[in-house]
């Protein structure tokens, strides 16, 4: 609708209001999955901002997870 062919999605609430990083990188990760399998080529560039290095090991293993699986 915007236009927009980039886009950065942080995990925000998964600091101070405790939203389970694991979840947050499932929802993430598979939101950004259907989206571009229902739109391909509609986006260029997607960042899945993480504060930490911690929710980075978790978003990373949510991606090779969906890469090696598929979706559930």
């Amino acid at each position: 609708e915007l236009g927009v062919r980039s886009i950065g999605i942080p995990a925000i609430s998964t600091g101070i209001y405790g939203f389970p990083v694991d979840a947050a990188a499932e929802v993430a990760v598979a939101t950004v999955a259907g989206h571009v399998r229902e739109k391909p080529g509609s986006l260029e560039h997607v960042a899945l901002v993480c504060f930490s290095a911690d929710a980075h090991a978790v978003f990373a293993a949510a991606l090779a997870a969906y890469a090696d699986e598929g979706p559930a």
